[in-house]
């Protein structure tokens, strides 16, 4: 069975380390601030939770 909750506030340092983990560039990572909030990344993730489901 999967249950699915909120996000606690706790967690989301571990999602944002998670999500920066998951994106594999092999040499000269940018850190993670940098490479999350960068243009071609923060497309996916920002506003993540808070925008409706559209039809």
């Amino acid at each position: 069975m999967v249950i699915i909750r909120n996000l606690k506030k706790s967690e989301f340092d571990f999602l944002t380390d998670m999500l920066y983990e998951s994106i594999h560039i092999p040499q000269n990572k940018p850190n993670k601030e940098d490479l999350i909030n960068s243009t071609h990344i923060k497309k996916y993730h920002e506003g993540w939770g808070e925008m409706a489901i559209q039809h």
